[in-house]
């Protein structure tokens, strides 16, 4: 490794662990951060985000919805999405699909909680705190499988269009 490299992966490393040791409080755990400032790096990242009465705010990307939820006792956050499925969609194929959905992805949780409704969900700890990044990547690889899921999964055409 030449001099300058080693110098600018030396001087990234010093920044990040400066970074982290400002974030830790005095027991030496890194706070969860707070709803505006998750918020925020989502819009820095050029994301429409709005406030929400059953979550923390909402993500808007590419028509699809996002709530974001924050557990602070647990330490944990959640993207969920709820889609609505066609009237007329018989039980058994929904089941089936949401059976094959669960099958076939570990990352995003598929569930019916009540007749018509897919519900899709993805919880992660933050244990150490939570870098944007790392935050952005879990997002937009949660919305990537849920628009598979209500795509490209749906070949009998489930999901409504409303």
């Amino acid at each position: 490794m030449n001099k300058s490299l080693s110098l600018v992966v030396g001087c990234v490393c010093a920044l990040s662990l400066a970074l982290w040791a400002y974030a830790a409080n005095v027991s030496g755990s890194v706070e969860m951060p707070a709803p505006a400032v998750l918020q925020s790096s989502f819009e820095a990242a050029g994301l429409a985000c709005r406030a929400d009465k059953d979550a923390a705010f909402v993500i808007s990307d590419d028509g699809i919805d996002t709530y974001v939820q924050i557990d602070t006792d647990n330490r944990l956050l959640t993207y969920y999405s709820v889609w609505r499925l066609k009237k007329d969609a018989p039980e058994l194929r929904t089941l089936q699909y949401v059976n094959r959905l669960n099958d076939q992805s570990l990352l995003v949780r598929f569930c019916i909680p009540q007749p018509n409704t897919l519900w899709c969900d993805y919880q992660f700890k933050v244990a150490d705190g939570a870098a944007a990044a790392h935050l952005l990547d879990n997002y937009r690889t949660y919305v990537a499988v849920v628009r598979d899921a209500v795509g490209a999964q749906d070949a009998e055409g489930l999901v409504s269009e409303e």
